[in-house]
Order: C-alpha cells, then structure tokens, then sequence
C-alpha cells in the first residue's frame, strides 16, 4: 500500500499548482513593473527636470540638444530607436508670445525640408507639464525611412524649451504613453 491518500496527493498538486501561478503573477508583476516604471532626470545647467523610463537610456549634449533620451532595442532587427530630445535655446527677443514663435517653427521646418514635410496643423491650450505650451506633429521624407515628430514647446524665463520625440511613423504609437508621460513630467528649476 502507497503511504500517501488521494486526499494528500490533490493537497500536493493543489499547492504546487498555487506555487507555480504565484510565480507566474510575480513575473508578469515584475515584467510590468520594469516597463513602467520612471526615474527622475535633473538638468542644473539648462534648468529642467524630466522623468523617463527606466528602460531607456540618454546622452547629453548631442547636436545641440541638452539631453536626448533613447528607447531600449526592440529587437536585433532595430535599425532606429525612438527617442525624445530636449531643446533649450535663449529666445531672439524676449517679449516673443507662443503663437508668433510656432508660426516662425513652423515656417523654419518648411524651408529646411522644402517638398519632404508635411506638417499637422498646430496645437495651443496644450500644456507641457504644467507650463502653456504648443505643439505641432509633422513627418519628414528620408531617403530610408520616413520619419514622425512631434515637437512641443513653452516659452519661459526669455528660453524655449522644446522636446521632440521621433519615431517611424508606423511605430509612433507605440511610445506614444510613456512619451506623454515624460511630458508631463516636465518641470522647470531654477
């Protein structure tokens, strides 16, 4: 005679299947968690702070950009990560208003990329944090790969600051949230 009932056995398979769909919620928890989570990014020099995600890395000081912020691979295939850079650029004249700086945008895109924009119609009563801002979405023609932005900006303390996120227009949604997130986020220090 076995030494184990039908009655220990069930309690045996009934603990070991909770054990295992523990373990499975606790890897999808730390899946999420991972994916969603957002660590703080302070710039003293350009007077900013901005959360990110955590899966993301950045570089300073690219291209005149104060900081640009890069998505992880998404695979081996990832020709281009999407990304958010931050502008902060002094303003030609202090006394410029948001409609008149995004009309001269606007006009700048136009005439850097000529025949390969085309540009949305502008965004106001929008805000990027908790600053008034504008913004405006626009995808240029490359010779690969079109390319999606959008750009959104306040102007305080006589600066612009401006971020910009990038990204294949057929992947633009996809970092969309979290790009949104990181928007909001968006404070200036002194």
């Amino acid at each position: 005679m076995s030494g184990l009932s039908n009655r220990k056995i069930r309690t045996i398979i009934y603990t070991l299947i909770m054990i295992i769909g523990i373990g499975m919620a606790g890897s999808v928890w730390w899946i999420y968690f991972k994916q969603h989570r957002f660590k703080e990014y302070i710039d003293r020099k350009d007077g900013f702070s901005i959360r990110y995600p955590i899966t993301w890395s950045y570089s300073k000081d690219i291209d005149g950009s104060a900081v640009v912020f890069i998505s992880q691979y998404d695979s081996s295939m990832d020709s281009f990560r999407e990304n958010l850079s931050v502008n902060v650029l002094p303003l030609p004249n202090k006394k410029l208003r948001l409609v008149p700086y995004t009309q001269m945008y606007i006009e700048q895109m136009k005439y850097l990329f000529k025949d390969k924009i085309s540009i949305e119609k502008p965004k106001y009563n929008i805000y990027l944090g908790k600053y008034r801002s504008a913004s405006v979405v626009y995808t240029v023609k490359m010779p690969q790969n079109n390319i999606k932005y959008m750009s959104i900006w306040t102007l305080q303390n006589g600066k612009s600051y401006m971020l910009t996120y990038a990204a294949y227009p057929d992947r633009y949604n996809f970092y969309l949230d979290k790009v949104k997130k990181m928007i909001k986020s968006f404070k200036i220090i002194k």
